[in-house]
């Protein structure tokens, strides 16, 4: 059984790395994590291996960079679209700091007196 990415129109893709929310891995269920499973398989079935760069005898002569780096681009790709469908995504909770709720109340009570 394979997954097709299209089949999940209930997502969002934000294009913007600097407002999008982060995959939450934890969160993921084992039916989400089956289903990037198949999103991947499906995604890197899809990528072609460079071939002369692979078989190449004489790497000193040839230049398979742009070859071997689209490949590498392709499954950095595949990963995040896989990812971005199947992991649930939220974003990053600042740390809690021990003691500070503390501070911060005694601070309030002080402000508001």
């Amino acid at each position: 059984m394979s997954t097709n990415i299209e089949a999940f129109p209930n997502e969002t893709w934000v294009s913007n790395q600097h407002t999008e929310n982060r995959p939450l891995w934890k969160e993921a269920t084992v039916d989400r994590l089956m289903r990037y499973r198949e999103c991947l398989e499906c995604e890197l079935s899809k990528i072609c291996i460079p071939v002369e760069a692979a078989v190449c005898n004489d790497p000193n002569q040839c230049d398979h960079r742009q070859g071997i780096q689209e490949y590498i681009d392709s499954i950095h790709g595949a990963l995040i679209k896989s990812g971005k469908v199947c992991i649930p995504r939220g974003s990053r909770r600042a740390s809690r700091k021990f003691g500070w709720d503390e501070e911060v109340k005694k601070s309030k009570t002080q402000a508001n007196a």
